[in-house]
């Protein structure tokens, strides 16, 4: 079991799998033509949060399971701040994909996943960190947190120089 790939494993495929059935169901009952537009809408909305959610659960998974080489760090808190790190690319990658392609609602659940993952630093993460290790993941955490907002500040700039609101 150790030397099983992290990614490409089976458990890995079929998650990954179980994400494009999903997506794939959101995006043919965003055409189902005996549905109303808003019952569209919403199955097609699902659709997409579910293969959103189901690929971060999936990636976690992969984070929290894959076999650790020996370090001198504590195992538990290696995978803690790995899966924290995953949330936070995971989290700019929704907000880029969010802001490139104009959807609110990836951009909110982007900010909501932002918001999960400094809770999780804060509270757990940094729990047991010496000082200079409190002091450095706070200033990468705040470094990610600035240039997010920085993008969603040009975003929101661009937008009023358009004219469009919301």
């Amino acid at each position: 079991p150790s030397l099983r790939p992290v990614v490409w494993n089976p458990r890995f495929l079929a998650g990954c799998l179980l994400v494009v059935l999903v997506w794939l169901y959101g995006q043919v009952a965003g055409t189902l033509p005996y549905l109303g537009e808003r019952a569209r809408r919403l199955l097609s909305g699902v659709g997409s949060i579910g293969a959103a959610l189901l690929l971060l659960w999936n990636l976690s998974a992969e984070g929290v399971l894959a076999p650790l080489p020996e370090t001198r760090f504590n195992p538990t808190k290696l995978r803690s701040a790995a899966l924290s790190l995953l949330w936070a690319l995971y989290a700019f990658a929704a907000m880029t994909w969010g802001l490139w392609r104009d959807q609110a609602l990836l951009r909110k659940g982007a900010i909501v996943l932002f918001t999960v993952t400094v809770l999780k630093v804060l509270i757990v993460d940094l729990a047991g960190l010496d000082a200079l290790y409190r002091i450095l993941s706070v200033l990468v955490l705040g470094a990610c947190l600035l240039i997010g907002s920085f993008l969603y500040a040009l975003y929101a700039r661009a937008r009023r120089r358009s004219g469009e609101t919301g």
